[in-house]
């Protein structure tokens, strides 16, 4: 499923699928010390440690989607992405890992009867036992949050390179899940990426989806200081995000008095008023922020690693307050995500901003045994790159 980094060693070939370990065991054994059987995906940080082999990501573009789904929220979506691309024979040295993330997914949603049956074609296919199933009673991972949305969370700059994240809009139009803009982080924007993100938004509130676009009020202001009244811009992207920005804070005093200065600025008809969907809002819903009674997710330290369980989403402050009181008691860097289900886009974003801060002081991380379809997301987001990843073994 990878290739060779630059200047690296030829990669070692790709390990067979292998059974699904998402539940931990009642008292979790220590860390086996590597050994051949184990397989490790190294990133470009480690080129020049001699006697390694390296290998960078490559993942299909099916793989990559599906992982992202699943980050998102969207098991179905996942599922479908890659049964279609197992169904198409498209994926081609990696598709034993299609495979192994199609049963991560399922097993991780509780869809018992659908693994079943895909277990059934695997062994008809290649004339082997599929992964067991393990009963979610088994597994001591807490119970996953309830109807939560998945926020798409934009960069500091808003220019073109967003259409990634509009696409993660897109893909989440298709869910039954609220659509969750965070913009919160935003310093900039551009024509570019003020289209797009207009485009999308007014797509959105005309469906009648419910949307919620958070960090608003910085996009407004941003927005303003790109324009000025009376320059004519060879596009007016910018204006129309201000003016959008305005109306989804229904503030029509300031949208009338900026719509005059566009009328003036581009000699066209003012824009109208129009109040925001009732479908949208600027700040989170209470019954989409609430959480259940049982805590979604948990971090611990076990032995000589951190272990992470359940569904990690969001901000992650305890568990990223746990990895760092770990980290400030060694040099190697264990996590352990063999009880980890699923972490959303958002939290593995916090993950790979505290791994470059670790890798920065000198320290190597190492993340063990994570399933197939959380390993993808991790280097989806070039996690992999900065530490290492330690396959299950086969």
């Amino acid at each position: 499923m990878s290739v060779a980094a630059p200047g690296a060693k030829p990669p070692v070939a790709s390990p067979s699928v292998a059974s699904p370990s998402v539940a931990a065991p009642a008292q979790r054994p220590a860390l086996p010390a590597l050994d051949p059987d184990t397989a490790i995906v190294l990133g470009d940080a480690h080129a020049a440690a001699g006697g390694i082999e390296i290998t960078a990501s490559a993942l299909p573009a099916d793989l990559e989607e599906a992982a992202i789904l699943f980050a998102n929220g969207q098991a179905q979506a996942a599922v479908t992405t890659l049964r279609s691309a197992i169904a198409r024979g498209t994926l081609e040295s990696s598709v034993q890992q299609g495979w192994a993330m199609l049963f991560d997914v399922l097993q991780a949603s509780g869809a018992k009867l659908d693994y079943e049956a895909v277990a059934l074609e695997y062994a008809a296919r290649f004339e082997k036992s599929p992964p067991a199933w393990i009963d979610p009673a088994e597994e001591r991972a807490p119970v996953r949050r309830a109807a939560l949305a998945a926020p798409v969370v934009f960069p500091a700059r808003i220019d073109g390179a967003i259409a990634r994240q509009i696409e993660q809009v897109r893909r989440a139009v298709a869910g039954k899940r609220p659509i969750v803009l965070d913009l919160t982080a935003a310093g900039s924007v551009d024509a570019d990426g003020a289209a797009l993100l207009v485009e999308v938004i007014e797509s959105i509130e005309r469906s009648g989806r419910e949307l919620v676009v958070l960090g608003v009020p910085r996009l407004r202001d941003i927005a303003r200081a790109s324009i000025a009244a009376g320059r004519r811009d060879p596009q007016d992207a910018s204006w129309k995000l201000a003016l959008l920005c305005l109306r989804l804070m229904g503030e029509k005093q300031a949208f009338d008095d900026l719509a005059i200065d566009f009328c003036v600025t581009y000699e066209v008809s003012p824009p109208s008023w129009e109040p925001p969907g009732a479908t949208v809002r600027t700040t989170m819903p209470e019954n989409v922020a609430a959480e259940p009674e049982a805590p979604r997710s948990s971090a611990a330290v076990e032995g000589n690693a951190l272990a992470l369980r359940g569904e990690v989403t969001g901000r992650m402050p305890t568990e990223l307050a746990a990895l760092r009181a770990h980290a400030a008691t060694c040099q190697d860097v264990v996590i352990d995500c063999r009880g980890l289900r699923r972490i959303d886009f958002a939290a593995a974003g916090e993950l790979l901003n505290e791994v470059v801060g670790l890798c920065s002081t000198g320290k190597t991380v190492l993340f063990v045994e994570p399933s197939m379809v959380v390993e993808a997301l991790l280097m989806v987001m070039g996690i992999h790159e900065l530490a290492d990843i330690r396959r299950r073994k086969i």
